[in-house]
């Protein structure tokens, strides 16, 4: 991929720095993250789905709809909706959010990483229309390629602090992962070049 199929506002960007590589990731998320929120999702819609059909499906056939709350049993059908009113509309509210988890699941899933470009000072990613810098000096010089899934995931400096169960801390560094890009082995070559000699240069 060269600088002239990129978008012209990522062009804008760029300007007149030095590119050292130009890549475009086929994801966003790792797809172990992208499978748990998705199989989050579906069981969720599913029995929410499965909940709102046996609660309704009297009235979709014409019959009526019993319940019975402390010891009292009312009716409702089509003609007095009343008394499932609050039960049902609770109901669709879990339904509901099943469904926007479901579609949720799925963007996260299908998510395109976007471009990436290194320049001698920094590397941006540029996906509709949003753009993040990080430069060289952000990142630890820790790295992972991992050639057969064309992934490379590039350790940085900040992070967070987290408590494990035994009461002792960790602290996890952020990661910036490029996911499914076609040249991983020339990017990360790259990379771990402008890491070293930002790090030579801090020094």
């Amino acid at each position: 991929m060269n600088i002239a199929e990129l978008p012209n506002e990522l062009q804008s960007i760029i300007g007149s720095e030095r590119v050292d590589f130009v890549t475009f990731a086929k994801r966003k998320n790792a797809r172990p993250i992208s499978y748990a929120v998705f199989g989050l999702a579906l069981p969720w819609l599913i029995i929410t789905t499965f909940g709102v059909y046996v609660f309704f499906k009297p009235l979709f056939i014409g019959e009526d709809i019993h319940m019975e709350t402390d010891g009292v049993v009312t009716t409702a059908n089509l003609d007095n909706l009343e008394p499932i009113i609050v039960p049902g509309s609770i109901l669709l509210v879990f339904f509901a959010i099943g469904i926007l988890l479901f579609i949720w699941g799925l963007r996260y899933l299908l998510k395109k990483g976007g471009y990436y470009v290194g320049t001698e000072t920094r590397i941006i990613n540029y996906i509709d229309g949003e753009v993040m810098y990080l430069g060289w000096n952000e990142f630890t010089g820790n790295m992972e390629l991992d050639l057969q899934k064309k992934t490379i995931v590039l350790e940085m400096h900040r992070g967070e602090t987290r408590r494990e169960k035994d009461g002792s801390e960790i602290f996890v560094h952020d990661t910036l992962d490029l996911i499914g890009v076609e040249d991983a082995s020339e990017v990360d070559e790259k990379c771990r070049k402008r890491i070293n000699e930002s790090q030579s240069t801090s020094a």
